[in-house]
């Protein structure tokens, strides 16, 4: 198949589409895991998901910090 795909690592549930460029829609819905983003069949990165945005950390001095 050509196109954009993306394959959950975790569940295996599959999406297709160019909707997969941008980060929205790239976890999965049922599991919230980082989609693999795959174009014509060539892993190009691994998807974002809420999951794995890490932490912000508050700079010094801002309210009363």
């Amino acid at each position: 198949m050509s196109g954009m795909e993306g394959t959950c690592p975790l569940c295996g549930t599959h999406y297709y589409g160019w909707a997969l460029e941008t980060p929205h829609k790239q976890s999965c819905s049922h599991c919230g895991s980082a989609l693999e983003i795959r174009r014509d069949g060539v892993l190009i990165r691994p998807g974002a998901s809420t999951l794995n945005i890490g932490t912000v950390d508050k700079p010094e001095g801002l309210f009363g910090g």
